[in-house]
């Protein structure tokens, strides 16, 4: 396993045509079920990019990768090496996690409600054609208008004296 051209770990062949990738991640500010786990199947042999995205996710992240690619690519790096394949696959990745959440957001417009992405996690992969696999992708959903708050609005307007704090 490489980062950032720096093997951090190795590990030793494996003789199956699959491994499970398992990625666990705590959210220490949620009250509840702060600990999620996903898990990713991946052929042997092939590359890949663990993706860990927190929060909103616009084009920004996805352009950096893009461009990181790019760059590696005019260096004269081959075009298997990280500098230009794991750049590249981090692009995918953050591709598709910046439209999930446009969609998210468009979705939550037209319901009327609000939305909040929290984080995603998976992988985006290359094995003779490129995929991505985001188990975790953690948002939450909100009403933009609560039934308590249309009550006081409804009753401030129907009895003047009402006062809404």
């Amino acid at each position: 396993m490489t980062l950032d051209g720096t093997i951090i770990a190795t590990g030793k062949a494996t003789k199956t045509a699959t491994q499970l990738v398992t990625t666990t991640l705590l959210a220490p500010y949620m009250k509840y079920n702060d600990i999620y786990t996903g898990e990713n199947v991946v052929e042997t042999g092939g590359t890949y990019s663990i993706i860990l995205s927190a929060g909103e996710i616009g084009r920004d992240t996805f352009t950096h990768y893009q461009n990181a690619a790019i760059k590696a690519q005019n260096a004269g790096n081959n075009n298997t090496s990280e500098a230009v394949l794991g750049a590249g696959l981090a692009a995918v990745g953050y591709a598709y996690i910046s439209q999930s959440t446009d969609s998210n957001i468009l979705t939550a417009n037209l319901g009327d409600f609000n939305t909040n992405r929290h984080f995603s996690v998976g992988i985006a992969g290359y094995n003779g054609s490129t995929y991505v696999d985001f188990p975790l992708q953690i948002h939450l959903s909100s009403a933009k208008h609560s039934l308590l708050l249309i009550i006081l609005q409804a009753l401030r307007s129907a009895v003047p004296f009402v006062k809404v704090l």
